[in-house]
């Protein structure tokens, strides 16, 4: 999926977690708030839906991406969970994984 991104011009390299890390780099103490290993684990886990995901045709994903930054530019919020969720509704698998990537990670998360 990243690299159907990238060719629609997306670089993770003006993401904001790269922008903050770059900026406190040899400047500020960086505490991760999750591992490398948990990450993978999760994505391992969910690794077959993420590839079908993948398979999403790149003028729907172009589509979707657009009118999440156009929301994020106008701030608003209620379309973009909208777009966002939409996703997440689409069977029990998919809800599965957003309890876990989402839901859980934002709880762990928090108490950091």
């Amino acid at each position: 999926m990243m690299q159907k991104l990238m060719k629609l011009g997306y670089n993770p390299l003006l993401g904001i977690d790269f922008y903050f890390l770059t900026k406190a780099k040899n400047r500020k103490t960086v505490m991760e708030l999750e591992t490398v290993e948990y990450q993978s684990a999760l994505l391992t886990k969910y690794q077959a839906f993420i590839s079908r995901e993948a398979l999403q045709d790149e003028s729907s994903m172009k589509e979707e991406m657009d009118n999440i930054i156009r929301c994020w530019k106008a701030g608003d919020t209620a379309n973009m969970a909208n777009i966002l969720n939409k996703r997440y509704e689409a069977g029990p698998e998919s809800r599965q994984m957003y309890e876990e990537l989402v839901i859980r990670r934002i709880r762990i998360l928090v108490k950091k």
